[in-house]
């Protein structure tokens, strides 16, 4: 079996174990101090509200310590930043 076929395989093996869940794209530098930040808390509910799978980063940025993030119950196949 060649490298292609196993990645193709592999990505197969993802895509069938993700499907069933709520996909959501991570970001990358995007939400870093670019809001005030209740625009900033917003956002991330706007991106993550019902997110089961983050594919990406998960970047929490410019947030108050008192805010409720709840809504960020999720995995993420990146980083939590």
């Amino acid at each position: 079996m060649t490298h292609l076929q196993v990645l193709g395989i592999c990505l197969l093996w993802i895509v069938n174990g993700v499907s069933s869940q709520s996909v959501c794209a991570g970001t990358e530098n995007r939400l870093s101090s670019l809001f005030g930040q209740e625009q900033q808390y917003q956002q991330l509910q706007k991106m993550y509200v019902n997110c089961e799978i983050v594919m990406g980063n998960l970047e929490i940025t410019n947030i108050n310590a008192n805010r409720n993030l709840t809504f960020l119950r999720v995995g993420t196949k990146g980083f939590p930043l």
